[in-house]
């Protein structure tokens, strides 16, 4: 990260492929929060694009589509304590950023904090099992039994201690911090942090961007292990990914015919994440991370 000392409370770290106008409504509902505790907001956007913007809003125009690496400068960029991460497509609810920082205060040990994803987009059967293919194990109220995963990107708040050494290769904050810090036991969940997800797409929108995230993650935690490693993560990822996203998303549906036809989904797109795992882990990341969402 380039700021040597913290200065601020709290940065959120927005990546995106849009322009302003597509990104507006996330920065409505962020930016005023975020200026009552005294933070800044910092958008890395891959479209290119310059903006004026209100102050303690930092709007970076980067040329590149691949959305890690979007995430990976706006982090390194970053002048808070806490730095958060936020989506294009999700909307913290009004008292997000003081949760945030409560839960950082009272959780001093933690060098990461999560919170509850919500779907705001359930009406149609794609963006409901797209929603629930990833986002079951998250959703408010959290279950008492830890996850078998690290929590989605979008509700992780990190202490500065556990990024500040983050290095310039894409994917290293997703594929390296963030798993080394969930298997060490410290992100703590918090559901009085609240973010509501919003992607009303189609099913084969969503199989693909299953692939595309799972060979991103996976592809660039590649480049750290030898041929013995990497046959072990095929192995685990064969194994484990698909049934756990299945069993995972059982808990969130209900029963009867709709029901049914969600699972089925569901384990598609658990197949689809486990394929993109395992092309990732074999041949890297590729065109992935300029794809997924």
């Amino acid at each position: 990260m380039n700021a040597p000392e913290p200065l601020l409370p709290l940065t959120v770290v927005i990546a995106t492929r849009f322009k302003h106008a597509q990104v507006e409504h996330v920065l409505d509902a962020i930016w005023p929060q975020i200026d009552a505790v005294g933070g800044e907001v910092v958008v890395v956007s891959g479209a290119g694009e310059m903006v004026a913007t209100p102050r303690g809003v930092r709007w970076l125009g980067v040329d590149t589509d691949n959305l890690l690496l979007l995430r990976s400068i706006g982090v390194r960029s970053a002048r808070g304590t806490i730095v958060a991460m936020a989506e294009d497509h999700s909307v913290p609810r009004p008292d997000w950023s003081k949760a945030v920082l409560r839960a950082h205060a009272e959780h001093p040990g933690a060098l990461a904090l999560s919170g509850c994803l919500m779907n705001g987009t359930d009406r149609r059967t794609a963006a409901r099992t797209n929603f629930l293919s990833f986002g079951s194990p998250f959703m408010a109220p959290l279950p008492s039994e830890p996850p078998h995963r690290p929590p989605p990107i979008s509700v992780v708040s990190f202490k500065r201690a556990a990024i500040v050494d983050l290095d310039d290769e894409p994917g290293t904050l997703e594929a390296i911090v963030l798993p080394r810090l969930f298997t060490a036991g410290q992100i703590v969940a918090d559901e009085r942090i609240v973010v509501d997800h919003y992607q009303d797409v189609t099913f084969r929108w969503a199989i693909r961007n299953a692939f595309c995230g799972g060979r991103a993650t996976y592809g660039y935690a590649r480049a750290r292990l030898d041929a013995r490693g990497r046959r072990e993560v095929v192995r685990w990822v064969v194994k484990h990914v698909h049934s756990n996203t299945w069993r995972e998303a059982r808990s969130r549906v209900g029963s009867g015919p709709r029901a049914w036809r969600d699972l089925a989904m569901i384990g598609l797109l658990g197949v689809a994440t486990a394929g993109g795992g395992v092309v990732g882990t074999l041949a890297g990341p590729g065109r992935s991370p300029s794809v997924m969402a």
